[in-house]
């Protein structure tokens, strides 16, 4: 079966967003990005609206959520997530993803390829809105990358600015 995309979830899924999203066991792996765009965007937070379910960040930043859901089995299970925004006319910046342990590179579902699924979804979403020219993603280490997302290849600049 497929992962499904959506950018709304069910609010019978929010234990397990918290879990897979607070307590994911590879965060360690990216711990000083997920300080740095905390200090700098606010503490993500699972919110519910109605039946459903979005990720926040503290500020006046306005999110947008999208989530992976595997389609085996009876119910669907939720397996990634991130949440973006849109920082000005040209940018939007990839604050948070995570995805389940058992779908990252040693996992047992790692041939799905769920990370690269996700970062590869935001850059059409990226692309589809008009003027949004660059994606930023902030868990780079000492700097952020930028991809120029009009490029259909995948060139990073790590140099923490936009390429001219």
């Amino acid at each position: 079966m497929a992962i499904r995309f959506t950018s709304t979830l069910h609010a019978r899924y929010r234990e397990d967003l918290e879990d897979l999203l607070f307590f994911n066991a590879n965060q360690s792996s990216v711990a000083r990005g997920i300080v740095d765009t905390i200090d700098r965007y606010g503490l993500p937070r699972v919110v519910e609206k109605g039946r459903s379910l979005l990720l926040t960040v503290g500020g006046p930043f306005e999110t947008q959520t999208l989530f992976a859901l595997e389609m085996e089995g009876e119910y669907p299970e939720l397996v990634g997530a991130l949440i973006y925004t849109r920082i000005d006319e040209e940018t939007i910046v990839l604050l948070h993803m995570t995805v389940n342990e058992e779908y990252c590179l040693n996992g047992k579902q790692s041939r799905k390829m769920l990370t690269v699924k996700l970062f590869d979804k935001l850059k059409t979403i990226a692309r589809q809105i008009k003027g949004v020219r660059f994606l930023e993603i902030t868990y780079g280490g000492d700097s952020s990358e930028t991809i120029d997302v009009r490029r259909r290849d995948t060139r990073i600049w790590s140099l923490g600015k936009k390429p001219h």
